[in-house]
C-alpha cells in the first residue's frame, strides 16, 4: 500500500473514532432551539394543573363545583385533592398541604 493510502486511511479513522463514541455515550444533547426558561418552568408546573373547574352551582340549601366533570360539594375529594371552598367564580383546593385556586374560565351565569 502507498503512503497515501496509509495516511487517508489514518485521517479516516481518526476523525469516525471520536464520532461513533460520542454517539454510543448515551448523553443526550442540550436543544439550542428550546428557551431556557422551559426547562424551569416545567419542573414547577402546579399540581393543581391536573384539575380542570367545569361549573360552580349555587342555591339556597347547598354549593357544588365540577371538576373534570365530577359533581363535589365542600370536602368532597378527587384524586389527592380536597375541596375546600367554593366561591362565584373560584373555588379552592388542598394538595398535600398546599391550597390552590382554581377559575372559572368564563364568567359565570346565573340562572334562577
Amino acid at each position: 500500500m502507498s503512503e497515501r493510502l496509509v495516511s487517508g486511511i489514518i485521517a479516516g479513522l481518526l476523525i469516525l473514532v471520536p464520532l461513533t463514541c460520542g454517539a454510543s455515550s448515551g448523553a443526550s444533547l442540550p436543544d439550542p432551539t428550546r428557551p431556557s426558561s422551559v426547562s424551569t418552568q416545567e419542573s414547577s408546573v402546579s399540581p393543581a394543573r391536573r384539575f380542570q373547574l367545569d361549573s360552580i352551582l349555587v342555591g339556597d340549601q347547598r354549593r357544588r363545583a365540577v371538576i373534570n366533570g365530577i359533581s363535589l360539594a365542600k370536602g368532597g375529594q378527587l384524586g389527592d385533592a380536597t375541596l375546600v371552598r367554593i366561591g362565584m367564580d373560584r373555588v379552592l383546593i388542598e394538595i398535600g398541604g398546599q391550597q390552590y385556586t382554581l377559575e372559572l374560565d368564563s364568567a359565570p351565569s346565573v340562572r334562577r
